[in-house]
């Protein structure tokens, strides 16, 4: 079990110094960094990053006149002493740099520095991504080769009908994705960036622009710091928080950003995978690297801070899926490179992999009745959704095959 624990005066110091350094910082490590973008060899950074809203909507880039934030080496947030703190802020003084992320949409215009009114308008749940959909609805992000770089996209899909729409669309170097639903289906949180800022925004089921969190930050004693590439939100079952992972670690925001993210701190470091709710909304499942380099799947207790450890095998166990009645947790594992299941507690670990010679899984989600899986198959930038029986039966592929090579990934499914 690993408690929150004090941060190093070394790695304040290390920060600090980094941070106060001249003009062009380095920015941070990009697809393959240990807290974001997607795991599958090959694809390209995961969206963490900008935005706009009709139906279809689409994003155009982002511009920023602020100072690149540093962190070649992922660091992470912990509770720290007040002098720690107030050496961070007087660094983070020093730096210097407004921030004028802006994102276009129909109605309004995003940017870090405005804060949008969630939207008044009476708003009916209707059309193609909204409930009822008979097996319910499955969200996820979608990139098509665009020269060197991606397009990306946010899509709903029906496993039962195959219908698919399109919900938001990105512009050229606007990285869009990792949706999660609302727990009544009405609305999805995404992610948005341009590689270098990230937001998180709240769309509508028909597409449109429900609000956007303000900048992510945490509070210290004198200023407001950065969190550093905010990705992969996740709705608790009671609607009250978003999980969220960085190379800072693990936070947790009100989904209107009402209140600043409250950090769960500790000395793992938080591996690439969403945080997974407990049926109860009060824990989570994350995965993590110990100091040893083990990535295990971790219970956690953000109101204690404790960090109780389920898996234990060599192998990286993460991206982990509790299912809704909180019996079982579906992971992906380096034991085999597919998808695993566990009892709630942790026991009775097993592979629901079809043989040697399946194709490498990962990113798994429940259904919300919990007798099937939504996971992301294949290899080398080119992935598609599948879905399988709990028991790792009937496993089947439920988006189209062209156009190919694509990336798909980060699946959510909602009920009705």
């Amino acid at each position: 079990m690993h408690r929150v624990r004090l941060a190093r005066q070394r790695r304040i110091n290390h920060r600090c110094s980094r941070k106060c350094a001249a003009s062009g910082l380095p920015t941070r490590m990009d697809a393959t960094s240990s807290a974001c973008g997607t795991d599958i060899p090959g694809a390209p950074a995961s969206p963490t990053t900008g935005l706009s809203a009709t139906t279809p909507s689409r994003v155009a880039p982002m511009s920023s006149t602020s100072t690149p934030r540093s962190g070649a080496t992922p660091h992470r947030f912990t509770a720290c002493c007040a002098a720690a703190l107030l050496m961070l802020a007087a660094c983070s003084d020093r730096s210097g740099g407004t921030s004028n992320n802006t994102v276009g949409t129909s109605a309004s215009t995003l940017s870090s520095t405005s804060v949008l009114t969630p939207t008044t308008a009476p708003f009916t749940a209707n059309g193609p991504m909204c409930p009822p959909v008979p097996g319910g609805r499955v969200a996820y992000q979608r990139g098509e080769p665009n020269g060197s770089a991606y397009t990306w996209s946010v899509r709903v899909t029906s496993p039962s009908s195959g219908a698919d729409n399109e919900l938001l669309a990105g512009d050229a170097g606007v990285q869009l994705g990792e949706p999660s639903w609302s727990p009544d289906g009405t609305r999805v949180v995404v992610s948005a960036g341009d590689g270098t800022n990230s937001k998180f925004v709240v769309l509508r089921c028909d597409g449109s622009l429900d609000h956007e969190l303000p900048q992510l930050q945490v509070q210290t004693p004198t200023t407001p710091l950065a969190i550093d590439r905010p990705t992969l939100p996740t709705w608790s079952p009671d609607g009250r928080l978003l999980a969220f992972v960085s190379s800072d670690g693990l936070f947790f925001v009100p989904p209107d950003g009402s209140a600043a993210p409250q950090i769960t701190a500790s000395d793992l470091t938080i591996a690439i995978g969403r945080a997974t709710w407990s049926p109860d909304s009060q824990r989570v499942v994350v995965g993590a690297t110990a100091a040893d380099g083990n990535t295990d799947l971790y219970l956690v207790d953000p109101a204690t801070g404790t960090f109780t450890r389920l898996t234990t095998d060599p192998a990286e166990d993460y991206q982990p899926a509790w299912c809704s009645d909180g019996s079982l947790i579906a992971f992906r594992s380096g034991r085999d490179g597919q998808i695993w299941v566990m009892n709630g507690d942790g026991t009775d670990q097993h592979s629901l992999s079809t043989g040697e010679g399946a194709e490498s899984a990962f990113q798994p989600v429940w259904s919300s009745d919990c007798t099937r899986i939504a996971y992301v198959v294949g290899e080398q930038g080119n992935t598609r959704l599948h879905v399988m029986n709990a028991d790792g039966s009937a496993d089947h592929q439920i988006t189209a095959t062209d156009p190919s090579p694509r990336v798909e990934g980060w699946p959510s499914w909602t009920a009705g």
